[in-house]
């Protein structure tokens, strides 16, 4: 059993994705297996700037299932390194 995270942003310049990334992986604890990172690459402009795809997915390992309270504890707390951005996608779920 295990939580899956996929996740993908659009940033604005000078984001530091990087950072926030190894936020998200404290977030997770020890046993994140990372499937696949995609760091900033410029996908939009717009009016109001540019903007850069990036996300990632990631894997944990888990001894007992997670609640589903829990589950959005940690999506809430992925959502907020990224509140001024825009969050295309954010999935968390037990496999």
């Amino acid at each position: 059993m295990k939580l899956a995270v996929d996740a993908v942003f659009y940033v604005r310049e000078g984001f530091n994705f990087e950072k926030a990334f190894k936020e998200v992986l404290k977030i997770l604890g020890e046993d994140v297996k990372i499937l696949s990172v995609e760091y900033p690459e410029l996908a939009l402009i717009s009016e109001n700037g540019y903007y850069y795809r990036c996300g990632f997915m990631l894997d944990k390992e888990l001894r007992e299932e997670l609640s589903g309270e829990e589950i959005n504890k940690i999506k809430e707390k992925i959502k907020k390194l990224f509140e001024d951005e825009i969050i295309y996608t954010l999935t968390c779920e037990i496999l």
